[in-house]
């Protein structure tokens, strides 16, 4: 063996090294990178509904109150020409529902994470959606595009809710 086998040999090698090093490095970086990505995730969500958690909450609870109802309680027809008529009321419900839309937006475009927003208060959404849904459904005979990304947000916290409720059920089965 010559010294030019020898020196292309440990060239070589050392480009291998050097190769493995540059591709364990960006590993590192994008694993660093997607943790960021996942923490800034959480506070936005944290912090989207918090922005919006106690006006969503007063608002609902002023239109209840208005309508003579209990958290509990659907809308009839009556309650729903009460408010059309009622421009303030109107405003109200336009605004808790775009609160809703807002978060939509938010899980679509990966801004917000849709497991705390489930644990936050996934069933206060879809509880609110369900109440509003006929005037929903009326709205769109303006425009089919009337609130359909919290369509698809609340049938995904609906489907995560009964994963996680059927988990539980598991769980509290198996400690038996």
């Amino acid at each position: 063996m010559n010294i030019e086998n020898i020196t292309s040999i440990i060239t070589t090698f050392a480009t291998v090294i050097s190769l493995f090093l540059v591709l364990h490095q960006i590993w590192l970086a994008r694993r660093g990178i997607e943790a960021d990505h996942l923490r800034r995730k959480k506070d936005a969500t944290f912090n989207g509904f918090n922005l919006i958690r106690e006006d969503f909450r007063q608002l609902n609870n002023e239109i209840l109150e208005a309508l003579e109802l209990s958290q509990d309680s659907n809308l009839d027809e009556s309650h729903f020409t009460k408010i059309r008529n009622d421009h303030i009321l109107l405003g109200k419900l336009r605004t808790i529902l775009s609160y809703i839309e807002r978060m939509a937006v938010g899980v679509k475009h990966d801004i917000y994470d849709l497991n705390i927003l489930v644990d936050l208060s996934g069933t206060v959404f879809v509880r609110t959606y369900d109440r509003y849904l006929p005037y929903i459904l009326e709205s769109r005979d303006s425009s089919t595009t009337y609130y359909r990304e919290a369509d698809d947000f609340i049938k995904q916290l609906r489907s995560l809710r009964k994963i996680r409720i059927s988990e539980i059920k598991s769980e509290r089965l198996s400690h038996q």
